[in-house]
């Protein structure tokens, strides 16, 4: 029990605050496709359940969790927990022999996470079934960096949060990280096991290695980041997706994400991050900075504000202890 509770005290916690009414056409991309037009013509009916929704939990929790800001006696303080794979350019078969393989949480119980959300007053939930490392906390029939190949572990705690979110009537969605996968060959970042780029404006660059990655990333796109997308929706109900670092692909392939995941459920509700950029928003709404201290005003209807119960980091890092955000101080934010 004390186990499972403090995996939810560090968690990121959403907050909905919805100030005025924006007509959709006010916050499209500079010259968007006719598809992603006609999907914002219905943009209010699919956004109703979130704005009313107002509060929920967004967890970070996966391989990284099991190192909680250690690796090899080197301490991760005052920095992204979940980004520890980088920090330290860890090799891959030592992220599955410390962290990946070891991800067999036997005490996770589903029913009593969402259960402490919708006491809290939750609607919905929203967690990480793949962050930046690639490890899918799901069963996935696309990778077998997963949960049953990876950590050969017989459970699929997604499946188990859906079935929950269900139960208790919350709403179900997943932070899916479709631009970065850090430990597949076709992706970028990780320098240290692959030749892959590790700066954000690669693909600007007008050379043969960038022109090669772009066909490499376009073959990560058509291999996994779409096939799971639509795997996540058909296979374990996700309502919501919350995409992220979109700047480390080409527009050209985070707009492809998008109008897969626009086909596969067109009234699937999707964030500012998923294609946002240069071109504008393709989001259905605005996401504000990370963990901000204060909210500024907004024009746009619909938009988020994220906060962590950790100053430093989304991913459990033990060494955070002392700089855990008070519930007193949650509460005050959220009010």
């Amino acid at each position: 029990m004390k186990k499972t509770r403090a995996l939810i005290t560090t968690a990121l916690i959403l907050t909905w605050l919805l100030p005025i009414a924006l007509k959709a056409e006010d916050q499209q991309p500079a010259n968007p496709p006719d598809w992603w037009k006609d999907s914002m013509v219905n943009l209010d009916q699919r956004m109703k359940w979130w704005e009313d929704s107002r509060f929920g939990l967004f967890m970070h929790w996966g391989a990284y969790s099991v190192l909680g800001g250690e690796y090899n006696g080197q301490k991760q303080v005052g920095a992204y927990a979940e980004h520890i794979a980088t920090k330290y350019k860890i090799p891959k078969k030592d992220y599955i022999e410390q962290a990946a393989g070891k991800f067999r949480p036997e005490k996770f119980d589903a029913d009593e996470w969402v259960r402490l959300a919708k006491n809290a007053g939750m609607k919905f939930i929203v967690i990480t079934a793949k962050h930046h490392d690639g490890f899918c906390i799901y069963d996935s029939k696309y990778t077998d960096f997963d949960v049953k190949d990876t950590a050969k572990w017989d459970r699929d705690p997604l499946k188990e949060l859906a079935a929950a979110c269900k139960k208790y009537g919350l709403h179900f969605g997943v932070y899916y990280s479709h631009a970065q996968d850090w430990y597949d060959p076709d992706n970028v970042v990780n320098n240290w096991d692959y030749n892959n780029p590790n700066k954000k404006d690669w693909y600007l660059q007008d050379t043969p290695y960038a022109a090669l990655h772009k066909k490499m990333m376009q073959n990560y796109v058509n291999r996994k980041a779409i096939p799971q997308v639509k795997e996540l929706i058909n296979d374990y109900g996700v309502e919501m997706f919350w995409f992220d670092t979109a700047v480390w692909m080409p527009m050209d392939l985070r707009v492809q994400v998008l109008k897969a995941a626009r086909e596969a459920k067109p009234d699937v509700i999707v964030n500012q991050r998923v294609a946002g950029g240069e071109d504008g928003n393709y989001g259905d709404y605005i996401g504000g900075p990370d963990i901000p201290m204060v909210f500024s005003p907004h024009k746009e209807r619909y938009w988020e504000a994220i906060q962590s119960t950790d100053s430093h980091s989304w991913g459990y890092n033990k060494f955070d202890d002392q700089i855990r955000r008070s519930p007193s101080y949650m509460l005050r934010m959220l009010v």
